[in-house]
């Protein structure tokens, strides 16, 4: 499989892709087994949504200062969702 062709998964870095696999295994491990087959395998729409959901509900939680402005890990989190969502 080309690059290109691999999805989203092949534009995140081992940086991005680590911090991917923490939320998943923390807010939806039922999920674990999508990240398994990413670049191989197609993400359902379902599996795009719950991994969208996961990653939002942790930028709620951890990624945002007092102000509501995003922090570091806010950026981060707010970076992996317009990678996936753009899928």
């Amino acid at each position: 499989m080309k690059p290109e062709d691999q999805g989203w998964q092949s534009r995140l870095d081992a940086e991005e892709t680590a911090l991917l696999r923490r939320v998943v295994r923390q807010r939806y491990p039922r999920l674990l087994g999508a990240l398994e087959g990413l670049g191989k395998v197609p993400l359902t729409e379902e599996q795009r949504e719950g991994i969208r959901q996961a990653l939002l509900e942790e930028l709620l939680e951890t990624g945002l200062q007092a102000d509501d402005e995003p922090n570091e890990r806010g950026e981060e989190l707010d970076l992996l969702i317009g990678k996936l969502g753009s899928y």
